[in-house]
């Protein structure tokens, strides 16, 4: 082994003192003599160089006090924080840097990530922190919209990135509750619950919100109209309270367009039954215009000329009949 060893500008070596088995750094540009007691464990080393707007991960990182300044141990060894890593980037290390015994870079020097208009990042916290003024405890989930500069963070972990869903005219976005929350209306929602967010425009989904389908609706037209069932109490978006179980129809009268909602279970679409002036039909349990509800055993002639839709619960008992 050499003993005088020339250390170039922005590199480094390891030397291992095998009295006192504590090993140092030696940076460059310097020239080493090399004891007998000593012995080069590593390098002459490149430094590590973060170009502007990089970042690099550091494992077992060497322990520094609140003035910045190396720790030692009783002995003269440089301490690491064993097991853990921090991040560096251009900013904090402007300077080429040599790695101190002990630690390692994973992997290499990346590029600062970059989040976009009408996206997110969705983190969990690793530990408790301090997020600016917001106290972070472990297991924590949040979010933030682009656009921005992420600087990774050891207390932090990204879970996704999510991307903003587009909502087109006559489409609404379908969500679910991972958990309480409150949506972007500030309206309450618990775990499991399910509404439509119908605002056109791009949406990002909140934390804890999940998204279960992009919903079109149905278009209305003279000859067509929707058979809906009630899967809860609610009131529908025409501000008619609905009970579970009950069935009406939905048509052109109402809305041009029909998006079904989360307490809505399309039955069929009904087409309309038209009638000429020499046509007929019986209608069997027809249902009470005042009442709303069906007259059971009961039956009805309709003559033409007409057009009408056949509302739940209602038959035809021998079909579209000529007259004699």
């Amino acid at each position: 082994m050499e003993n005088v060893i020339r250390i170039p500008p922005q590199k480094y070596i390891h030397v291992l003192d095998n009295n006192s088995n504590i090993t140092r750094i030696e940076v460059g540009p310097s020239t080493f003599i090399r004891r007998e007691n000593e012995t080069v464990i590593y390098g002459p080393e490149k430094m590590v160089m973060l170009p502007p707007r990089t970042y690099c991960k550091i494992n077992n990182p060497v322990l520094k006090n609140s003035n910045g300044e190396l720790q030692f141990t009783e002995f003269g060894q440089v301490q690491n924080s064993l097991g853990d890593f921090e991040y560096r980037t251009a900013e904090g290390y402007p300077d080429p840097f040599p790695l101190y015994p002990g630690e390692s870079i994973d992997g290499k020097v990346e590029n600062l990530d970059i989040v976009p208009q009408n996206y997110s990042y969705r983190f969990t916290a690793n530990r408790k922190f301090l997020d600016g003024d917001i106290e972070r405890e472990a297991g924590e989930e949040w979010q933030r919209d682009g656009p921005f500069t992420y600087i990774p963070r050891v207390e932090e972990k990204i879970i996704e990135k999510v991307k903003a869903q587009v909502i087109k005219p006559n489409f609404a976005l379908k969500l679910s509750a991972s958990s309480n929350l409150a949506d972007s209306m500030g309206i309450k929602r618990k775990v499991g619950e399910q509404w439509l967010v119908r605002q056109q425009g791009a949406y990002l989904p909140k934390v804890y919100e999940v998204v279960v389908a992009l919903i079109q609706g149905i278009t209305l037209t003279d000859k067509n109209a929707i058979h809906l069932k009630a899967l809860s109490d609610f009131k529908d978006v025409y501000k008619v309270k609905r009970v579970a179980g009950d069935e009406w129809l939905i048509t052109n009268k109402e809305a041009q367009q029909h998006i079904v909602d989360v307490y809505e279970e399309l039955v069929k679409v009904e087409n309309a039954i038209t009638l000429s002036s020499r046509q007929y039909c019986i209608i069997m349990n027809p249902k009470d215009k005042k009442t709303n509800l069906n007259k059971w055993g009961s039956k009805v002639l309709v003559k033409g000329e007409t057009t009408f839709f056949l509302q739940p619960g209602e038959l035809l008992q021998t079909g579209i009949q000529t007259i004699y």
